[in-house]
């Protein structure tokens, strides 16, 4: 057999198929045996003994033995009421009164009223149900956030710690540095070119020791001589005869004519002081 394939019901049948349980109703009658009233008595017994699972039992043996009993309907129909099960007993009512029976009034009325407020119930029920289960979740959603919220200031708050120590440290340096720019400008100075890499003065070769004359400065009519000592260099020259070092250039380019472009001076060396 595949699978959703209708189920054969092929067996075969064990008897004639004739009669059906009417004819079994109308052999017990023959018999002396009423069948029908006996089930319909003992279902009353059950019902209000509050047995009503045997009571609808007996019920529907007695219908099979005869589906026209209005009265087995109706009292079926009160079983199922008792088991708040409404719309079994609206259709029992109905048979009944298909039965010819008259049903007691308003029965037909109350059942239905009942069976529409269990409806509402019901459903009433359910969106409670699912109110619950909506505010569980809100619950658990609410739990969630504030444990996130939780995480995420703490987070927060490590964050603006670690900012604040950078801070700090970023000002101790930003002072450092500044501290140490104002030493250099107030205790290194910048040096002159030529006092960087002083430059070495050539002594003329002498078979003697010659005590070094004393600096002379020729002031003849015309410009000013200077005669070079030992550890002369254009920036002592000038410290001397100007009272600054930074007019050693101005020395060197009226002796070009000595000099011939270099800066070494030789002791002895005679050289015009410009004005």
């Amino acid at each position: 057999m595949i699978a959703n394939d209708p189920i054969p019901f092929d067996e075969d049948p064990r008897g004639r198929g004739a009669g059906g349980a009417r004819a079994i109703a109308e052999v017990l009658e023959d018999r002396g045996v009423d069948a029908t009233a006996d089930l319909f008595d003992e279902a009353v017994e059950l019902a209000r003994a509050g047995q009503l699972n045997k009571s609808r039992d007996r019920l529907r043996m007695l219908l099979c033995l005869d589906p026209h009993d209005g009265q087995a309907h109706l009292l079926l129909a009160k079983v199922f009421v008792a088991q708040k099960r409404w719309t079994d007993a609206i259709a029992q009512l109905d048979a009944s009164t298909a039965c010819g029976l008259r049903l007691p009034p308003g029965l037909r009325e109350s059942v239905m009223a009942q069976r529409d407020a269990t409806s509402r119930t019901t459903r009433d029920d359910k969106v409670m149900a699912a109110t619950r289960g909506e505010l569980h979740a809100l619950r658990d959603e609410a739990r969630r956030l504030r444990a996130e919220n939780t995480r995420l200031e703490r987070s927060v708050r490590d964050l603006t710690d670690k900012a604040r120590l950078w801070m700090s440290a970023t000002t101790v340096v930003g002072v450092v540095c500044i501290v140490a720019l104002l030493g250099s400008a107030l205790f290194g100075g910048s040096e002159d070119p030529a006092l960087v890499e002083p430059e070495v003065v050539a002594e003329a070769p002498v078979e003697a020791p010659v005590e070094a004359p004393t600096p002379v400065v020729a002031e003849p009519a015309g410009p000013r001589i200077y005669v070079v000592s030992k550890g002369d260099n254009l920036s002592v020259v000038s410290e001397r005869v100007y009272g600054t070092s930074v007019r050693w250039e101005e020395i060197r380019d009226a002796n070009d004519h000595v000099l011939h472009g270099s800066n070494a001076l030789q002791v002895g060396m005679e050289l015009v002081i410009p004005d």
